[in-house]
């Protein structure tokens, strides 16, 4: 998502007779497709994604685009750090991770962590095709209903996510 903006936003600004005849026979959905990287802000192109993933049913790349979005907008509001870096958000999982064991047994989670193991926990149900620990993610996947409402709330709540 970080390195493809710049040469789709280049491609994208080239005149449209500079292209090949083919490619005017597509042009109009590839635009719609890349739509995503007019969003200035990281997360925020992260989000889109996954929303444009989610309204077409592919909703193992909205999860993760999900997820790995909570991360990036944490790591830019705790921490006032880059969200591209792979060692930041590493230690935002972490930290994160951390946070959430000692709640323990309480789970008396913020929504930033709330969101944050939600759909960690079924990134990995969908990306490993396991059963998960959790029962709310297990009675989640058991229909596409019930699994696109779910990431729409949760993507809903990444939005909004202030600490």
């Amino acid at each position: 998502v970080g390195q493809a903006r710049a040469p789709l936003r280049d491609f994208r600004a080239q005149q449209p007779g500079s292209m090949s005849p083919t490619f005017s026979l597509f042009c109009d959905q590839f635009d719609v497709r890349i739509v995503w990287v007019e969003h200035q802000i990281f997360t925020d192109r992260q989000e889109k994604l996954a929303e444009e993933y989610l309204a077409k049913g592919d909703y193992l790349r909205a999860a993760t685009l999900g997820f790995e979005s909570i991360v990036s907008r944490l790591v830019q509001i705790r921490g006032g750090l880059d969200p591209m870096s792979y060692e930041h958000r590493n230690m935002m999982k972490t930290e994160l991770d951390d946070e959430i064991r000692r709640a323990g047994r309480n789970r008396t989670l913020t929504p930033a962590q709330s969101a944050y193991r939600d759909l960690r926990e079924l990134r990995n149900a969908l990306s490993h095709g396991s059963r998960s620990s959790f029962g709310e993610i297990q009675s989640v996947i058991a229909t596409e209903a019930t699994l696109k409402t779910y990431l729409e709330e949760r993507l809903k709540r990444v939005r909004n996510i202030a600490t």
